[in-house]
């Protein structure tokens, strides 16, 4: 299988930059519908896979604790004991 940014005929080679607006509801990973090339009218299966990347950073500076941290702890060091 070869994915490509776009549906693409596989008679013409033509991409369908705008295969969205010919869809009749939201597509996801794994879905499969019709489509139909822009340029020579041939019908043609087309499979969406999406793919996920991520970056990871090391945080430069200590993040401050949320004010509900912060009256959490308060709180608990102001609690009495009673005997």
């Amino acid at each position: 299988m070869s994915f490509k940014p776009f549906p693409t005929c596989p008679k013409c080679g033509a991409e369908d930059e705008c295969w969205y607006e010919a869809v009749e509801k939201e597509k996801h990973d794994g879905d499969v519908w019709i489509n139909c090339c822009p340029d020579c009218d041939t019908e043609y299966q087309v499979l969406m896979a999406v793919e996920s990347t991520f970056e990871s950073t090391p945080i430069k500076e200590t993040i401050p604790q949320s004010t509900h941290e912060k009256k959490r702890s308060v709180s608990q060091n102001n609690s009495r004991k009673y005997p």
